[in-house]
């Protein structure tokens, strides 16, 4: 595991003066050689041809656009021969998700020492000791079987699930010299996608361990499932907390950072393959061992906020604020204006969501789903027709009504989204769209489709496609991605074996999987 900031910078300058190897000191100290020749140039222990270049037109006042053009190479390519400026690696500066992403790292780094785990010898589930008393308090409210038990004649579940994973990249503004890395280097004929075939009682929980075996992850890397804006904003409709209320622990969990419980079976052995493993995770039956995203527990958080916080001080969003100083510095030419942060006073059930999220800080999005839902009760199926008012909350009564937490009943949540979008490693910023391209209700109709049987029967995912390459962790995004297929066609000698090296490290291999044999 990489070590972190600092420690690993001068760490990396101590261990190069011994092994006066870019690709060696990158291989004991479990980093990647890009980071060490950065980290080198910076100190200016090493150079090539190609670095002293770029540093040259650097320093002659060219921006990193304007040397890519000159050189007709990729932006991501001449960053990694830049040295960091003041405060870049590992500083104060970072983004609040590369902490978070630091932290879980951490915490997967020691798990197996720490964790201490124990078999629920009735569902075959691992969980906490320290929660096996508040999860037995609540098997009467799994959802798996209140689902059966309110919609078995209404909406059975299928039988198997065709999904459509694509890496979503509309926002990446790729160029036409990335998407011909893509292609000639990466194979990729349309796009990075790989379509599946998935029991049709999985979990978002488990398809989290599909999408990262399908696209070539290790689990090594927060992650979170969300619906698209314009579907997160009909669900919540007049963008309150009291609506967004309604569906904590239906569709979302309450927001918090309690990786204990996010992340409850998160206990890989370094003793067996990190593929085995998470075949396991994603083989049925399918089951939920955390406590958090239980309906009850999630309606519990929103009944102390309530009463944790009855009237709140409604504070303008940053950016407002900043316009506001703004405004007074052009007024009153004082550098330094003192813009009033407070908009109002308002009671909580008034509040908009984003009024709350700049009021008050919360560990977490709101717009998170909950992943022990069965895929089929939140994805839409091909024929479904997307109704955001089909939700009857008459029935229900929720814990902010109710003393007991057996009265407050597990609804069973309606498909209601067209695409999921499912997020991994905050830092390199990876997307991946979910959509169902068929449903098949009965076993005799998935036999009909002509598809393997044999992984429905053991119920597990099968790949039935796969366009490009897969991806790989700790690259640096799409952008990362396509500067290391060049490094690894380019004609840098040295740099080229060290990155076959870093890759392969990683679980990159560079061939394509048959892709029945992906999963």
């Amino acid at each position: 595991m990489e070590d972190t900031s600092d420690n690993l910078y001068h760490k990396i300058i101590q261990l190069y003066q011994e092994t006066s190897s870019v690709k060696e000191t990158a291989k004991k100290l479990g980093t990647y050689p890009i980071k060490v020749r950065r980290v080198l140039i910076t100190e200016g222990l090493w150079k090539s041809n190609t670095s002293v270049q770029i540093g040259s037109l650097y320093s002659s006042g060219l921006s990193v656009t304007e040397i890519a053009k000159q050189l007709f190479v990729s932006e991501k390519n001449i960053q990694s021969y830049l040295p960091y400026s003041r405060g870049q690696y590992g500083g104060d500066n970072r983004s609040d998700e590369a902490v978070r992403s630091e932290v879980y790292r951490e915490r997967m780094q020691v798990a197996e020492s720490l964790q201490v785990i124990k078999k629920n010898e009735n569902t075959s589930q691992y969980i906490n000791p320290d929660k096996e008393m508040e999860n037995n308090r609540m098997d009467k409210l799994d959802i798996l079987k209140e689902r059966t038990r309110q919609l078995a004649e209404e909406r059975p579940i299928p039988y198997a699930i065709r999904l459509h994973l694509e890496l979503d990249m509309e926002d990446k503004a790729l160029g036409s010299e990335e998407v011909g890395i893509l292609v000639q280097y990466g194979k990729m004929m349309n796009c990075i996608s790989r379509d599946i075939i998935v029991p049709g009682d999985i979990t978002l929980h488990a398809l989290h361990y599909v999408i990262n075996r399908a696209f070539g992850w290790q689990n090594s890397h927060l992650h979170s499932f969300h619906p698209y804006e314009d579907d997160y904003n009909k669900m919540i409709k007049s963008g309150k907390l009291t609506d967004w209320a309604k569906l904590a622990g239906m569709y979302f969990r309450f927001p918090c950072e309690d990786y204990e419980d996010i992340y409850w079976d998160d206990d890989y052995k370094a003793s067996i393959s990190v593929k085995n493993w998470m075949r396991k995770k994603y083989t049925g039956p399918y089951y939920y061992g955390g406590t958090r995203e239980y309906f009850y527990r999630c309606q519990k958080d929103v009944k102390e906020l309530y009463e944790w916080q009855p009237t709140l001080e409604v504070r303008k969003s940053f950016g407002e604020w900043m316009d506001e100083c703004k405004e007074l510095t052009e007024k009153t030419g004082d550098k330094d204006p003192k813009a009033n942060m407070i908009k109002r006073i308002a009671p909580i059930t008034e509040v908009t969501l984003n009024e709350l999220a700049d009021s008050i800080t919360f560990e977490g999005g709101f717009d998170e789903l909950i992943e022990r839902l069965p895929l089929y009760d939140i994805l839409l199926m091909p024929g479904m027709i997307q109704n955001f008012d089909s939700w009857d909350f008459s029935n229900r009564k929720i814990l902010k009504n109710s003393d007991k937490e057996d009265m407050c009943l597990a609804p069973v949540t309606s498909p209601i989204l067209n695409a999921i979008r499912y997020w991994y490693d905050y830092g390199d910023d990876w997307n991946v769209k979910i959509t169902a391209t068929a449903c098949y209700e009965t076993k005799e109709k998935y036999k009909a489709s002509g598809n393997q049987i044999e992984p429905m029967e053991e119920h597990r995912p099968v790949c039935v496609d796969a366009d490009a390459l897969p991806v790989c962790d700790d690259v640096g995004g799409i952008y990362g991605y396509c500067n290391m297929l060049e490094v690894l066609h380019g004609e840098d000698l040295e740099e080229k074996e060290s990155m076959k090296e870093w890759a392969r490290g990683m679980g990159w291999t560079g061939r394509k999987t048959n892709p029945p044999n992906l999963l």
